[in-house]
């Protein structure tokens, strides 16, 4: 190696041999570096392998997991269905909550019970009044229509009337019944029609001396029509009388059926 002195003379050492040796390019790539990369390019192959793996991996347990959710979707559902009769009996305070209403309607039930009660014995109580009166009508029909049977019979009884001899039914036979009296009636007609020649008394003239006698005999006739009417109500009266008895009968038998339940 050389120095330069300028007060001093000029000396030369010549460069030693290790000095003198070529250093390397750096720009020229050495086999160490080459290793470098070739091993940085493997372990870099290496990661994205693993990469790869490991997405496969993670898509395999989405879809393992898909297929797993409908399963894990209806067990908590059933948990949780079987779980409520728990959940709901476990509290105490809901017990009188629930209680309470069943209380009040127990309670209630006595007096809508009443009420029923009290309205189906007055509904009782009405039918058998009604059938009470059913029955009286029908009493006091039936004595009326007997009644008035007798006292027309004890009427014609009085006058005292027998049934001609040529008549067609009864004949002799005291007039007390509305068939002797209509058997009388009609004797009379065919004795009046004799006594007028066949005319009746509106047919004969007013100066015939047979006009009184023809007048007569439609009294008689009218008389005796109106006590055979007057045994026909009396009779409809009784039958009357009966069928009310027995409408109230039947009423009185529906109540106490009634009164049974």
């Amino acid at each position: 190696m050389s120095t330069n002195d300028p007060s001093g003379p000029s000396s030369f050492e010549p460069p030693k041999p290790h000095e003198l040796a070529p250093h390397p390019n750096p720009a020229e790539p050495t086999a160490e570096a080459a290793e470098a990369a070739d091993s940085a390019e493997a372990a870099a192959a290496d990661a994205r392998s693993e990469a790869a793996d490991a997405r496969s991996e993670a898509a395999s347990a989405e879809a393992s997991a898909a297929a797993a959710e409908p399963v894990t979707a209806v067990t908590p559902a059933v948990e949780t269905t079987t779980a409520e009769p728990a959940v709901v009996g476990e509290p105490t305070a809901v017990t009188p909550v629930t209680a309470a209403p069943v209380v009040v309607t127990e309670a209630a039930e006595p007096a809508a019970a009443a009420t029923t009660t009290t309205t189906t014995k007055r509904k009782h109580s009405s039918v058998r009044i009604l059938a009470i009166l059913v029955v009286i009508a029908g009493v006091i029909m039936i004595v009326a229509g007997g009644f008035t049977w007798y006292l027309v019979r004890d009427q014609l009884s009085d006058e005292k009337i027998t049934v001609s001899s040529d008549a067609s039914h009864f004949a002799g036979d005291a007039v007390d019944s509305p068939w002797t009296a209509y058997a009388q009636a009609d004797a009379i007609k065919q004795h009046a029609l004799e006594a007028g020649g066949g005319k009746t008394y509106a047919e004969l003239p007013q100066d015939d001396p047979k006009r009184d006698t023809v007048m007569t005999a439609s009294f008689l006739r009218a008389s005796l029509y109106t006590s055979v009417v007057s045994f026909g109500v009396a009779v409809f009266a009784a039958g009357v009388g009966v069928i009310l008895i027995l409408i109230g009968w039947a009423l009185l038998r529906v109540d106490r059926s009634f009164r049974r339940l």
